[in-house]
């Protein structure tokens, strides 16, 4: 399978993955092997289908990396939220916890089935509203997060719950999903100047998580609920809102004070927000455009942001948020074409990578260049341009070999098992 942008796509194509209509979360526009014409292709970047996956049997063993189930229950999920996070549903919302809680872990299980599938491979589609997109891929990535952390979660949680309990997602999911809860109750003033400037320092704009705890305290179990209130608290201390001590001083709360679910989800909501900065009720992406995944993880990785990071939640995000997914399309630094085929933990900007040679109805590939090329490797060749876009300059190397590996973390026994 091989992930084009529409206007790369080729009559004659044939689609690997169903398309979600964009203007209806849960509802499928195109079904997989729909042979794609000039007439379709037309009328899908008018509907606001921005990507399509195409059949490629060279590329068949990417296929791993995904599962048709897992984006059909995160439709099912997010059609349920859409009522909780519409703008008028007013200052408190009633939440069916059981039904929400059940269709997390629906799609928990799905993604534990499938490990190699709990991966961020492109967009997730959450119809026509953009605040529902982005709870959408907040709760996505905390859960994928989440499960490649399960011996993170043992060592924060096990001694007051238990190894079983202390590895539970489903808390971690529904606090994500909901965690912008608060950002619909805001007056559309504060809406409007946060779409404009992005200013986390404003404190009206900051009163958002403690709006979305008053509409989900008496609703959700209090781990959930702390990922609503604390989804904005910095590793470093810097977040908000601040905590009153015995003292009467307010401060944040800061490092392993802060509740590991919300500090997941914290890093998938900067990620998130880095990557789609128009995810606020109002926002339009022809304002605010989408940035490729490896200029949003790189921006995290600088000073103004890393901080704000727990240091092992990073790592986990670099793994099933890679800055070049499997099956996307890049073009090389000698202008060469390729497709991602691998990733690679230890330096995520260099992947394996096959060339090819031309993008139409038949895909075909250069095996005069070998079946696949390892970046890491052939340090001669690197990544410039995805999706059209320029990001020569927004590859990161690790400064040191376990810089970016999370098995550094991982206790030795684990590893073993």
């Amino acid at each position: 399978m091989l992930r084009l942008l529409v206007h790369d796509a080729r009559p004659g194509m044939v689609l690997d993955q169903a398309v979600p209509h964009p203007a209806n979360a849960g509802v499928t526009l195109l079904r997989a092997g729909v042979t794609l014409d000039e007439r379709v292709l037309a009328r899908l970047p008018e509907m606001g289908v921005r990507e399509l996956w195409i059949r490629c049997p060279r590329l068949r063993d990417l296929a791993k990396f995904t599962d048709p189930r897992i984006v059909a229950a995160n439709g099912k999920l997010l059609v349920m939220a859409s009522g909780a996070l519409d703008p008028q549903s007013g200052d408190h919302v009633r939440i069916d916890y059981n039904a929400y809680r059940k269709a997390v872990v629906g799609v928990i299980d799905l993604l534990a089935a499938r490990p190699r599938a709990a991966i961020l491979l492109g967009e997730i589609a959450a119809g026509s509203s953009l605040p529902l997109r982005h709870a959408g891929t907040v709760c996505f990535l905390s859960l994928l997060m989440g499960l490649k952390l399960d011996f993170y979660l043992i060592r924060e949680r096990a001694a007051r719950l238990g190894a079983l309990a202390a590895r539970d997602l489903s808390s971690l999911g529904l606090g994500a999903l909901l965690h912008d809860i608060g950002v619909q109750r805001l007056v559309p003033d504060v809406i409007e100047r946060w779409n404009q400037t992005h200013d986390e320092s404003d404190p009206q704009w900051r009163e958002h998580v403690k709006l979305g705890f008053e509409a989900v305290k008496n609703e959700l179990d209090p781990s959930a609920v702390a990922v609503v209130l604390h989804h904005h608290q910095h590793f470093d201390g810097s977040g908000f809102p601040p905590r009153t001590e015995l003292s009467g001083l307010e401060r944040p709360l800061e490092g392993n004070d802060i509740h590991v679910f919300a500090r997941i989800a914290a890093a998938a909501d900067l990620y998130a927000r880095l990557r789609h900065p128009a995810h606020a009720p109002g926002a339009t992406e022809k304002s605010l455009p989408s940035v490729p995944a490896v200029r949003a993880l790189a921006q995290m990785l600088r000073p103004a942001y890393r901080g704000r990071i727990d240091p092992v939640v990073l790592r986990a995000l670099l793994m099933v948020a890679p800055p070049y997914p499997p099956g996307t399309l890049v073009t090389l630094n000698d202008t060469t074409r390729a497709v991602v085929v691998a990733l690679n933990q230890a330096e995520p900007c260099r992947p394996c990578v096959e060339i090819i040679r031309a993008i139409d109805a038949n895909l075909s590939f250069d095996d005069a260049r070998g079946e696949r090329i390892n970046l890491a490797k052939d340090r001669t060749l690197a990544i410039t341009h995805v999706d059209g876009v320029s990001v020569a300059a927004d590859n990161f190397e690790p400064t040191r070999p376990d810089e970016f590996n999370l098995d550094a973390f991982v206790p030795a026994s684990r590893r073993a098992g």
